[in-house]
């Protein structure tokens, strides 16, 4: 989190070439072979995938517009190939951002900006923890293989325990908005003459705090959504697809809101949370993914659609995406030091 030796782009890239091929060893940890490589590993089964996406929706796209022909199951099968990829890469991806400075505490915070910090760490952790069952969930709610009952019940108890968190989460956030209010006042009320580089940046903390508010707000919302599609209880309304879809949605908004709280760390705080932001806009690009296949399997189910080829080019960009997003951890990363 307080990514020390990345203070600026400089420093960052020093300390990229400082890891280098030669594989030196940092606080007991040898990174570039432990993390680097392994990520680029991933990265290149990301591309792999898009490639061959890629292909298969070209191939459908030409059957449909110039034949008329439409093959649900080749999708689906590509679908599905893709939540299995992910069902493989997410939880391995995580398993080495847990060796990253995304989950050093800056021992220099204090007061709310340590509270604000001790909340971005434990939504890290969650995600950690739920991003690879979330994979899982949405294998058996499309099919791709079979799970018992308690599997739903276990899910849905989950959602209830992020949303409990949250309730702490929203009520420290909205506490804060107070202090900001009366920064925004000063600032509007001042001259445009007297405008200094402090007043500058209180706007910018300000700008960031909103946005960062704003999202854990829809976050919430989309809980007490996940919460009732995953009601397992109430046949009228449970659907298995939609139900996954919701959990990989919240958690794709949770790792959101820790890419937006770690730019408000910065500008309120002086805190540098680089790689945290990093490593949280990976696992909402994957994330986003794992909900498109689900969608592809919704929008393509009786005919190729404009939003079904829409979905499918959503999916590509995204996986694209966390691929470059892992092969920014060479510079953007440390070991972790705790």
């Amino acid at each position: 989190a307080a990514d020390d030796a990345c203070l600026t782009d400089t420093g960052c890239s020093l300390y990229a070439l400082q890891q280098g091929a030669d594989s030196v060893s940092v606080r007991g940890i040898d990174f570039h072979t432990e993390v680097i490589q392994p990520l680029e590993s991933l990265a290149a089964q990301l591309d792999s995938s898009v490639d061959k996406l890629l292909a298969e929706l070209i191939q459908a796209i030409i059957n449909w517009k110039t034949k008329g022909l439409f093959d649900q199951d080749e999708l689906t099968q590509a679908s599905s190939e893709t939540r299995n990829m992910l069902r493989e890469v997410l939880p391995k991806a995580w398993s080495l951002f847990e060796k990253t400075s995304a989950f050093d505490p800056d021992k220099g915070l204090t007061g709310r900006a340590a509270e604000g910090q001790s909340f971005l760490l434990e939504f890290l952790s969650f995600i950690q923890k739920f991003a690879p069952l979330s994979c899982e969930q949405a294998s058996v709610a499309a099919g791709d293989e079979e799970r018992s009952g308690e599997f739903v019940a276990k899910v849905s108890q989950e959602i209830s325990h992020a949303r409990q968190f949250l309730n702490t989460t929203l009520t420290f956030a909205w506490e804060g908005i107070t202090k900001q209010i009366k920064s925004l006042q000063t600032i509007l009320d001042m001259k445009d003459e007297s405008m200094s580089q402090d007043i500058v940046q209180k706007a910018d903390c300000s700008s960031d705090f909103a946005s960062a508010l704003g999202h854990v707000t829809k976050l919430w919302s989309t809980l007490v959504s996940a919460q009732v599609d995953c009601d397992s209880n109430n046949a009228t309304n449970y659907d298995a697809v939609e139900c996954a879809a919701s959990t990989a949605e919240a958690l794709r908004k949770m790792s959101q809101v820790v890419a937006e709280t770690s730019d408000m760390m910065k500008t309120c705080y002086n805190s540098r949370w680089i790689c945290a932001k990093n490593v949280a806009l990976s696992s909402e690009y994957l994330l986003s993914a794992l909900v498109g296949t689900l969608t592809l399997t919704l929008d393509c189910s009786s005919q190729f659609k404009t939003q079904c080829e829409s979905s499918a080019f959503k999916i590509l960009g995204q996986l694209s995406s966390a691929a470059a997003s892992f092969r920014n951890v060479k510079t953007l990363c440390q070991p972790r030091s705790v």
